[in-house]
């Protein structure tokens, strides 16, 4: 919703701050991350720390307090994409139009083949699409649900294919989607 996305990393172990910090390596280490610690959390990028206890000052990360307070999980962002528009309450609610069964039915398989496209794109074996409009993943390796990103802009990646996104669209799941949109 803000514009970023990223990864949910689970840390084996539970290790303390400054053992994290010493042993991070690959898109830890090369990626902006947002570590989430016993009480609280704190943003690293590069050789970079900040923390609310030093009122949000960037500081050497050699220098960074709370080093033995220990790691949960860390968020790794990995990319920006556009901030989605966030509606405000409506002032009264709208009646629905009644559908009918066969407009039911079609929407019934776009949700089916949306879906089976993500499992498809991420790899996740369940898909998970909150009242909020977010779409969540679980995949074999991970007990928790990974944010993938806003649905519009989900959909936005499967149905324009690109290179290089998390999302690239490219695969035959994805097609048949695009195919039962209309595009």
């Amino acid at each position: 919703m803000l514009g970023y996305i990223g990864q949910w990393h689970s840390v084996k172990g539970c290790p303390t701050l400054a053992a994290y910090l010493k042993n991070r390596t690959g898109i830890h280490k090369g990626h902006p991350c947002i570590v989430f610690l016993t009480d609280h959390c704190v943003a690293i990028s590069g050789e970079l720390f900040c923390d609310l206890t030093n009122n949000g000052v960037m500081i050497d990360i050699d220098r960074a307090p709370g080093r033995r307070k220990l790691v949960n999980h860390v968020f790794v962002v990995t990319g920006r994409i556009f901030a989605a528009h966030i509606p405000s309450k409506p002032s009264s609610r709208v009646p629905t139009t009644h559908a009918t069964a066969e407009d039911k039915r079609r929407l019934k398989e776009q949700d089916r083949l949306f879906r089976e496209a993500i499992k498809a794109e991420t790899g996740a074996t369940r898909v998970m699409i909150t009242s909020s409009g977010d779409v969540h993943t679980r995949t074999p390796s991970d007990s928790h649900w990974e944010w993938v990103g806003e649905i519009s802009n989900v959909q936005r990646s499967l149905l324009e294919p690109r290179t290089g996104g998390y999302l690239c669209g490219d695969t035959p799941e994805a097609t048949a989607y695009r195919t039962a949109m209309g595009f």
